[in-house]
């Protein structure tokens, strides 16, 4: 649920232990009165801490986490155990139980700084930002080493940006070789004459996100979106696009998944006029199959009403699935696959397609970046097409195979974003009126609120 960049997190630890001097177990045995049997717990537990720290360092979170919980009850009392079971129930998303753990350290022994950093990392896994920031604070109040400080620093500075609300405001020029999507020439079938030759515009966009999140438990947050954008043609007015989409639902963190089920809501407008309006749900599971990967399969299920053409009125259902690959900082690579299929009152308009994508993001030096995403759609319609008869002389469905290719660079100047943009696509169809290659070139500013 917490937003803050888990390269951040593995940074301040690393630094921490750099601070204390020590490892994982970094928290000194209390000297006690030299009985025998305390000096024998004390042996046995800091046996117990050994092995934990080995099935740590081979990210091996669970087993030393129910290793130490099976021996706390006779040694909860014990720096070292709480320490290490706070930092398992951190690294397994329980940051509730992890405050507990060094809360319970710092009755004891209050100034110890690396317990109350850790302490702080917990409040911040839990979205409990007030208290991280007191604790990180108090730390560097202590004035520890120039390179533990400008982390901490850092991190505070990160957590400031984790507004509750989000917004951002775009404006842009768009060129579109072929706003219709038409043909390139006009096409003749047995005298029949067919005119909707592709024509081009230019285009001013505009929009508006707005995404507000809000941290209600430490596994539970809920999540407002709205957002508008348009398509405003010069000359083919008649093209011009609208749409507004709404999205509202809570979402959930357990260890490595993050689940959100969103009611969502469209509506588009064509031409000054209305076009369809849409409304459903929305599910999402991200998983992290490991740090560097990362796995999500969504869901959609839609009812469309459409105002302009009636018998398109039905139900979409979709499933996609991705797995993307980080490169640490420096971007991922993700591919995914979809599936959706549309149902409608005239068997024309009912369809299936399926579609493959690729998507790789690459940062480069002085605040550039590079976006590739090459796709690929296969369309299928269920019922007979009307152009069929005339084109190819026999009743026969759609059949349409379309591939693009996005490219983006972007800059990015504090909260300005600056990106110049190309999309080309080709449609390949059964039927000549459906064939066509469209060039979009745009340019857009986005500005971070």
């Amino acid at each position: 649920m917490n937003r803050i960049r888990a390269s951040q997190m593995i940074i301040l630890t690393v630094l921490l232990m750099l601070f204390c001097g020590t490892g994982s177990a970094a928290v000194p045995v209390t000297e006690g009165d030299g009985a025998e049997a305390q000096q024998l717990a004390r042996y046995e537990a800091l046996t117990i801490a050994k092995q934990a720290v080995r099935l740590m360092e081979a990210q091996k979170f669970a087993e030393a986490y129910t290793m130490l919980k099976q021996q706390y009850s006779q040694h909860d009392d014990d720096n070292n155990l709480n320490f290490l079971l706070g930092q398992c129930a951190t690294a397994l998303g329980k940051p509730a139980e992890a405050i507990d753990y060094y809360k319970k350290i710092l009755v004891v022994t209050p100034d110890l700084p690396r317990v109350r950093l850790e302490l702080g990392r917990a409040f911040a896994a839990a979205g409990q930002y007030a208290a991280a920031r007191v604790e990180f604070q108090s730390v560097l109040a202590t004035k520890p080493p120039a390179v533990v400080a400008e982390h901490v620093k850092a991190f505070l500075e990160q957590m400031d940006s984790q507004k509750k609300l989000q917004i951002r405001a775009s404006l842009g020029y768009l060129y579109d070789s072929n706003v219709n999507a038409g043909p390139d020439d006009i096409i003749y079938y047995n005298g029949w004459t067919i005119d909707n030759r592709k024509r081009s515009d230019h285009a001013i966009t505009t929009g508006l996100f707005l995404d507000y999140f809000d941290q209600v438990g430490p596994k539970q947050a809920w999540q407002t979106g709205f957002s508008y954008y348009r398509t405003g043609y010069v000359n083919m007015t008649t093209q011009s696009w609208d749409e507004t989409n709404l999205l509202i639902g809570p979402v959930f963190k357990q260890g490595k998944e993050t689940i959100s089920i969103p009611a969502v809501a469209r509506f588009s407008e064509i031409g000054g006029q209305r076009d369809s309006f849409s409304w459903g749900i929305a599910p999402q599971l991200q998983y992290e199959l490991a740090k560097d990967r990362i796995l999500t399969v969504s869901t959609g299920v839609m009812h469309r009403r459409y105002y302009s053409t009636a018998e398109r009125t039905g139900n979409a259902y979709s499933v996609n699935v991705a797995e993307r690959w980080l490169f640490g900082n420096a971007g991922f690579l993700e591919l995914g696959v979809g599936h959706t299929r549309e149902t409608a009152e005239a068997d024309q308009f009912a369809s299936s397609y399926n579609t493959v994508r690729l998507t790789h993001y690459r940062q480069l030096p002085k605040g550039y970046a590079f976006v590739l995403q090459p796709s690929f759609t296969w369309y299928g319609y269920q019922g007979t097409d009307p152009y069929s008869e005339m084109i190819l002389q026999q009743p026969a469905g759609r059949r349409d195979r379309q591939s693009s290719l996005l490219i983006n660079f972007i800059k990015t100047v504090g909260d300005w974003n600056y990106i110049l943009g190309c999309t080309l696509t080709a449609n390949h169809s059964n039927m000549d009126i459906y064939r066509y290659d469209r060039t979009q070139l745009q340019f857009q500013v986005f500005r971070n609120y």
